[in-house]
């Protein structure tokens, strides 16, 4: 028997390269449980070269259909493809040609926004919706087509099958043709496209409200050369407990990755990695579990409380606390959002 949620995995793994009707249809038909549909469809698209198959999805293809008198081999020809390439799309937060992405919290109509939040925020409990955002799709080179497309995006703990279905017949009702919709549990596991997608997207509702979320000081002043430093009174912890800190910073999902090395400040000649971590709540850089766990020396002290309050432990991540630690980054670095900036709007 054929898993809904199986199927569902490889719609999101062949999305973006799928032709739109195809995905739109698939999933409607998944929602209804009409899993052999969803499984000829997919396996004509790959015959005809419009979807690339790994041997992973052509066994579960072959599975499904195996009861319904298609031949074993039906999809022995079709070429494999096990890389996870991204399609040929650039992905945006505002529309292109000109449009701008709304800075955080920035309020702006937009009927299929509205239908698409109300989806989701309207869904029954065994949906557990945790978000939803949405970006622009549209060629990665000069080209009058395809136009541009919107993709929503949304993470939800259980449900997922059926709520691409209700977001979809949402958009359709506000006007949108064959609406792209990308249900996930998981963001770890994500295709790069959805992954991709979701860097660049604006987020549009979340379950849980917005709160602050603080940038750790690694240093607590310049020298006189200009040079960072730690402040005298900056305390020292214990062994044991720098071993459960520094177990916390290096467990915090990862912001930004680096390969600038900078001068230890207490070793000039060792080096120092600037990645930058999070857990929702606060942002660091790795330079605070370097100086931890080599000299003892506490992080900021807003940060080593709030650990400590959390007995040490790194709380779960979700796709919303992962956006919105971006934007706090995004605007303690270089201002409010831009062209090239998601943030956060609300979307009624």
């Amino acid at each position: 028997m054929i898993v809904p949620s199986a199927l569902h995995r490889l719609l999101l793994r062949v999305a973006g390269h799928a032709p739109g009707p195809l995905l739109a249809a698939a999933r409607r038909w998944l929602a209804a449980g009409e899993v052999t549909e969803v499984a000829r469809a997919v396996a004509f698209a790959a015959l005809a070269r419009q979807v690339r198959l790994t041997d992973a999805d052509a066994r579960l293809l072959t599975g499904a259909l195996a009861a319904t008198g298609f031949p074993a081999d039906l999809l022995a020809d079709v070429p494999r493809c096990e890389r996870d390439d991204p399609p040929p799309y650039a992905l945006t937060p505002a529309r292109p040609a000109g449009g701008r992405a709304d800075p955080v919290g920035e309020a702006g109509p937009d009927p299929a926004d509205r239908a698409a939040v109300a989806a989701v925020a309207g869904a029954d409990g065994s949906a557990e919706p945790v978000g939803l955002w949405r970006v622009w799709r549209h060629p990665a080179t000069a080209t009058p087509h395809p136009p541009a497309r919107r993709v929503y995006l949304a993470q939800a703990r259980a449900g997922a099958v059926a709520l691409a279905a209700r977001i979809q017949a949402a958009l359709v009702a506000a006007g949108e043709h064959d609406p792209l919709v990308e249900v996930f549990a998981d963001a770890v596991d994500l295709p790069s496209y959805q992954r991709h997608a979701l860097d660049r997207a604006v987020l549009l509702w979340a379950a849980r409200p917005a709160e602050p979320v603080r940038i750790a000081a690694t240093f607590d002043a310049l020298d006189a050369a200009g040079i960072p430093a730690f402040g005298a009174d900056r305390p020292r912890l214990s062994a044991a407990e720098a071993d459960r800190v520094a177990g916390y910073l290096a467990a915090g999902f990862c912001l930004v990755t680096s390969p600038v090395r900078v001068p230890d400040v207490m070793e000039p000649a060792r080096e120092v990695p600037t990645d930058l971590r999070g857990d929702g709540r606060w942002v660091w850089s790795a330079a605070a579990g370097h100086y931890l766990t080599r000299y003892r020396i506490a992080p900021d002290p807003g940060l080593l409380a709030a650990i400590r309050a959390a007995d040490y432990t790194v709380p779960d991540v979700d796709a919303v606390a992962v956006h919105r630690a971006r934007a706090a980054l995004v605007e303690a670095i270089g201002g409010p959002g831009g062209p090239e900036r998601p943030g956060e709007r609300a979307a009624g």
